[in-house]
């Protein structure tokens, strides 16, 4: 019975501590919940006397002081943020988020030479970070070195395929330019990653714009077709290996929307309807998809193959013209509300071997 007795007792004094210390974490948890909303009120002063309350309680945590920097950049008092977030690069639980804010408050405070250090940093230590990628890329897109920041960008789709912010920027300076083919489709799948955003709707409208002003109507069944520049570019490799690529924008992507295009009179919000749909069809019948597979195109036949491929295009392009839009949906709400249902439980599924980026092509 001692014996017994004995190990109950031990057994007590050795799981209050744990208990305690699972209830400081819970109320740490609590205070943080309570901060976070005070930032978002704008009460960063409130909100870091909780978090350094929460930090006390749970002092292993990077959340807090992470936090506490976040309210402070908040206040544009990027130096007191910059103190906290260095201390935390030697936390054994450290993050990339930790460089990407770190990276962006040396910016607002004027040092960009710090910032883009600080990137180069984090993404030696995670190399997979899109945060990382995106934000590197952006520094060069703010000094107008758009190729550089390309770069970057689709480094940072490949490194991270899921990760939205990369396919938005890319698909922004594609659509700029002669090559708006590559911000087609980074645009599109940049949509179906991010679906409610105000960035969602600012791609919708950039995708209803480029489609509006590069498809012409020349004529009775002509038309004027311009996704892609007539550069070829031909590596050192292709020559050796006697397989040059055949340039995917001019010859596979214009020529299977010249083809989509007979009979339509006007581009515009409804007849893009039919074209994406002919385009999209066109693209299986001619084999394209066994040559030239697309995560995204794939993506269309599956919305395609539950009816609502239409519904889904009228979403896509939406914001560049509401009107039209709105019309439709009132006039098809059946129809609309049974397309955001199945939509809503069927994400693009995008993984580090299935994901689309220009250099396969």
């Amino acid at each position: 019975m001692k014996n017994i007795l004995l190990t109950l007792t031990l057994l007590v004094v050795i799981t209050l501590p744990t208990f305690a210390q699972d209830d400081n974490i819970e109320k740490a948890k609590i205070l943080g919940a309570e901060a976070i909303e005070l930032i978002d009120a704008g009460q960063n002063l409130k909100a870091i006397n909780l978090l350094r309350e929460a930090e006390k309680l749970d002092p292993e945590n990077i959340v807090y002081p992470y936090e506490i920097a976040y309210a402070y950049v908040e206040m544009k008092k990027y130096k007191d943020a910059i103190s906290i977030l260095e201390g935390l690069l030697t936390h054994p639980d450290i993050k990339d988020y930790v460089y990407q804010m770190l990276g962006n408050t040396y910016d607002f405070d004027g040092r960009p030479k710090k910032a883009i250090e600080t990137y180069e940093a984090g993404l030696k230590i995670f190399p997979n970070s899109g945060k990382l990628y995106v934000e590197r890329g952006n520094m060069e897109f703010q000094n107008q070195e758009y190729e550089e920041a390309l770069k970057y960008y689709e480094l940072g789709i490949k490194a991270e395929p899921t990760f939205p912010s990369n396919y938005f920027r890319a698909a922004i300076i594609y659509l700029s330019s002669r090559d708006a083919v590559w911000g087609m489709i980074y645009g599109e799948i940049f949509m179906n990653l991010e679906r409610n955003t105000k960035r969602t709707r600012i791609m919708s409208e950039a995708l209803y714009k480029v489609y509006t002003s590069q498809i012409k109507v020349i004529g009775k069944n002509k038309y004027s077709v311009n996704f892609a520049s007539n550069v070829i570019n031909i590596s050192k490799e292709d020559l050796e290996s006697d397989s040059v690529k055949v340039p995917y924008g001019n010859v596979i992507y214009e020529m299977n929307m010249s083809a989509s295009l007979v009979g339509i009179k006007k581009i515009d919000y409804n007849s893009l309807m039919k074209i994406r749909t002919n385009f999209l069809n066109n693209y299986y019948a001619m084999k394209f998809d066994k040559e030239y597979p697309n995560v995204l195109f794939e993506f269309q036949k599956k919305i395609y193959d539950a009816g609502y491929f239409e519904a889904y295009s009228r979403w896509l392009l939406s914001a560049g013209d509401g009107k039209a839009f709105a019309k439709w949906a009132k006039s098809n709400s059946s129809k609309w509300e049974s397309f955001v249902a199945w939509y809503n439980n069927t994400p693009l599924e995008l993984s580090d071997e299935y994901y689309f980026h220009r250099t396969q092509y």
